[in-house]
């Protein structure tokens, strides 16, 4: 909640869960299909024209949670105080639960 801790944590903590998530866009084409389309493509830029762009990457995202730290001390309304101004204009009446 802060840049500047006034603490120093204890060893070990806080304990961190990442969770990391990889998605693949989805073809959704069988592979005669993916042939046929890739000859198709094939003829049309050996005839100067537009093709497709294909994305095979994918994507990596990644969460990161902190699940304990023993260094936890309650502050009543510390996120109210510290809440970026974006979602406070957005939000005036918002109340965390």
């Amino acid at each position: 909640m802060t840049s500047n801790p006034n603490f120093t944590p204890a060893s070990g903590s806080p304990t961190v869960e990442v969770n990391v998530r990889t998605t693949t866009p989805s073809m959704g084409n069988t592979l005669s299909e993916l042939r046929d389309e890739h000859e198709q493509q094939q003829r049309l830029s050996e005839e100067g024209k537009k093709t497709k762009t294909y994305e095979f990457g994918g994507v990596v995202s990644y969460e990161f949670d902190v699940v304990g730290c023993e260094s936890f001390v309650e502050d009543t309304g510390c996120w109210i105080r510290n809440m970026p101004d974006e979602i406070r204009v957005a939000n005036p009446e918002f109340v965390p639960t």
